[in-house]
């Protein structure tokens, strides 16, 4: 007989960890997104859940915290935990709902302090193959983005459409942002989730 001494599992390789948090009304399409990028059939959200996916931008390789929050106003307590420590946001109403998009200037302010810390906030409106239902034109959302000096994207966590470009634009922003500001880089590596969001 012959024995072999196993050692630990290997560890996949990344350069660097994005903790990115999803803001928005509670029908803005914050959870069917998440669904979507992660390929999750059933999920529900209640609080705050989470998956960790990695992707390559740059050269680089980034490990993505992607948290799914819940939209009602009695886990904004819980939210607000998750929003200290992101290092991107992505901020959902949907084009289908004047509702939603109001919501927005009450969201984008909350996320002033980690903006001015290097963080990416997105503005993404969703819904998009809902055309004949749409209520919010796609130039009033640009100069809504404009206002607050941030990006806008457009999807359908239907049929994937522009998915992939705010995923893009994320890691394009913060790779770039870690790679001028040297100091960030040994904190944008990390390896336990809970310690990465302040919790450990």
């Amino acid at each position: 007989t012959s024995s072999s001494t196993k050692g630990p599992p290997a560890v996949p390789h990344y350069d660097y960890l994005m903790k990115v948090i999803l803001l928005g009304h509670y029908h803005a399409g914050k959870t069917l997104f998440f669904k979507r990028y992660h390929d999750i059939e059933n999920h529900y959200t209640i609080g705050v859940d989470f998956q960790v996916t990695t992707a390559e931008k740059l050269g680089k390789v980034a490990k993505l915290q992607m948290w799914d929050t819940a939209g009602p106003e009695r886990f904004r307590h819980v939210t607000n935990s998750y929003i200290r420590a992101a290092k991107g946001a992505l901020v959902f109403f949907d084009v289908t709902d004047s509702r939603s998009f109001s919501e927005v200037d009450e969201i984008i302010p909350r996320l002033a302090e980690i903006r001015a810390n290097g963080a990416c906030v997105i503005l993404v409106g969703t819904k998009v193959d809902l055309e004949g239902e749409r209520v919010i034109d796609s130039a009033v959302a640009v100069a809504k983005a404009d206002i607050y000096g941030i990006p806008y994207c457009e999807v359908s966590s239907v049929s994937g459409y522009g998915i992939s470009v705010v995923i893009e634009k994320l890691l394009s922003y913060y790779i770039n942002h870690v790679e001028q500001h040297p100091a960030e880089q040994r904190k944008a590596v990390v390896t336990s989730a809970p310690a990465a969001m302040g919790f450990a």
